[in-house]
């Protein structure tokens, strides 16, 4: 086979080749120069999780929870945030006393045909 034939016939094949060996001398390389500095991967497993189902109606649910529609609510100097638990309120004081809140918190469950008295308030 001549020179000639080598990039004239087999020129494809011929580029290929010197691709080949310039990857695998990189490869090579590399593989040296990070032999020390490879380290395990640690390994997760990710199970599945169940997504809990309610298992309550809404009628049920709007007695345990009356005001969840209407949170958060903004008032003057406080933000009633969310339910913590069944009849349980989180009220934020920002600004003022904390009576004051109460008072303009215990309006707004009025308002809302609530009686103050049938839920607990935690202040933060």
């Amino acid at each position: 086979m001549k020179l000639k034939d080598l990039f004239g016939e087999y020129f494809l094949i011929t580029i290929l080749g010197i691709v080949a060996l310039l990857m695998l001398s990189i490869r090579l390389v590399y593989k040296i120069n990070n032999k020390e500095t490879k380290q395990p991967v640690p390994l997760t497993i990710t199970l599945p999780t169940t997504t809990p189902v309610p298992t309550d109606t809404e009628e049920e649910f709007g007695k345990k929870f009356p005001l969840w529609k209407l949170l958060p609510y903004a008032g003057e100097g406080f933000v009633v945030e969310k339910y913590t638990e069944p009849l349980t309120l989180k009220v934020l004081v920002e600004q003022g006393s904390k009576e004051k809140a109460a008072e303009k918190v215990i309006e707004w469950m009025e308002e809302n045909q609530i009686e103050a008295e049938t839920h607990n308030v935690v202040w933060e």
